[in-house]
């Protein structure tokens, strides 16, 4: 059975914490992961990030890992909503794992920023830290910020992904 609690693993936490240099938010969250993210500021389920008014997003910087099962349907609204979010100046930099569906409707709003794919399949971890199997899909890693920051993601992610820059 398909679940959507599968947590980012240190390997990739690591280069987002070194590149943003801390998380002030992770507005797609519960109290498991946060033992791993360390955010400053997380909202859960119940907290739903889509009734968050632009002021309730204000901050630096912000990390997503949305649910994207199966059972929890398309990245899409996420995707959307952070890089709104985003676009009102509501944050300055932020970081999303997301699956590599770049082929996908979603992925739009997303191509004018850099993204790194990983060298293998991020095998996400269980609430006790054990990786799973390694998931269906590749997985990508997009950097929502300003140009003059690209340099600074590629640098933190290119020891284990590809990383992508538009031109």
């Amino acid at each position: 059975m398909a679940t959507d609690e599968w947590y980012t693993p240190d390997y990739v936490l690591e280069p987002i914490w070194d590149c943003l240099g801390y998380v002030d938010l992770d507005p797609c969250s519960n109290d498991i992961a946060q033992q791993r993210v360390l955010a400053g500021r997380y909202w859960t389920k119940d907290d739903d990030m889509f009734s968050k008014s632009p002021e309730e997003w204000m901050c630096d910087a912000v990390f997503m890992n949305p649910p994207y099962t199966a059972k929890a349907g398309t990245a899409g609204p996420y995707v959307a909503r952070f890089v709104d979010m985003y676009e009102l100046g509501c944050f300055k930099e932020g970081i999303l794992v997301l699956n590599a569906s770049i082929n996908q409707k979603w992925w739009k709003p997303l191509r004018p920023f850099p993204h790194a794919i990983p060298f293998e399949r991020i095998k996400f971890v269980d609430a006790d830290g054990n990786p799973g199997t390694s998931p269906r899909y590749n997985n990508v890693i997009v950097f929502v910020g300003p140009e003059m920051a690209w340099p600074r993601f590629a640098r933190h992610f290119r020891h284990f992904c590809t990383v992508y820059a538009p031109i």
